[in-house]
């Protein structure tokens, strides 16, 4: 199995600094799923494709609406399709994200 060869969390120190894992790769026969909850998913084809459960996401593989995908501007206009499909979808503010600089940071 791939994902034990890299990490194998089944074993030290996994077990013991995880504890809530313990059993988390033992499937006991019944199928596993991955679960996306009013998400907006874009060209991901594997999630169609997977065990994914999608209760209510919005699956496209054209742009839904972002301000700039080819410049990686990935903020959603406000006519965006995703706001029609997933009522009350905020769009992800993107400028909280990732490294913040503190005031008084110069660039080095």
């Amino acid at each position: 199995d791939k994902l034990l060869k890299d990490v194998d969390i089944t074993k030290s120190p996994y077990v013991e600094r995880y504890p809530e894992l313990k059993g988390f790769m033992d499937f006991a026969g019944e199928p596993r799923h991955n679960h996306a909850r009013a998400n907006l998913i874009v060209n991901c084809p594997k999630v169609q494709t997977g065990n994914w459960e999608l209760n209510g996401s919005f699956v496209t593989d054209t742009d839904p609406g972002f301000i700039n995908a080819a410049k990686l501007d990935f903020r959603l206009r406000d006519d965006s399709a995703v706001f029609v499909k997933l009522p009350g979808f905020e769009n992800i503010p993107f400028a909280q994200i990732g490294l913040q600089r503190q005031r008084g940071d110069s660039q080095k």
